[in-house]
């Protein structure tokens, strides 16, 4: 069955249209909506260059800082975070891949 084919069948057993979107569009369109939400995370927290062009004195990010921490001498503090950040990616591409394609796969 489709998402319309549910919805109709809702409001078919009595549910009203603002019910039907509540209680089955919206809990068909949640796995998307966040792995939308997850992979924007990714894509924004790894963007280098725009926050390199955009950073003020006042504001440092953490790509910067660890830029700023590479160029003069190889800090392990970096290397540590760097660790960080990719399991953090890899776990969280994981749960995306969990939410949108089931129970079933992995990668």
């Amino acid at each position: 069955m489709s998402g319309v084919d549910l919805e109709e069948a809702a409001m078919s057993l009595g549910a009203s249209p603002l019910r039907a979107i509540l209680h089955v569009v919206v809990p068909l369109m949640k796995p998307g909506i966040m792995a939308g939400l997850i992979f924007a995370f990714i894509i924004s927290f790894n963007e280098f260059t725009v926050t390199f062009f955009m950073y003020t004195i006042d504001v440092r990010t953490l790509p910067i800082w660890m830029y700023s921490r590479t160029v003069s001498s190889l800090d392990p503090t970096t290397l540590a975070i760097s660790t960080l950040i990719i399991a953090l990616d890899v776990a969280l591409i994981a749960w995306v891949d969990k939410l949108v394609a089931g129970k079933g796969s992995l990668f």
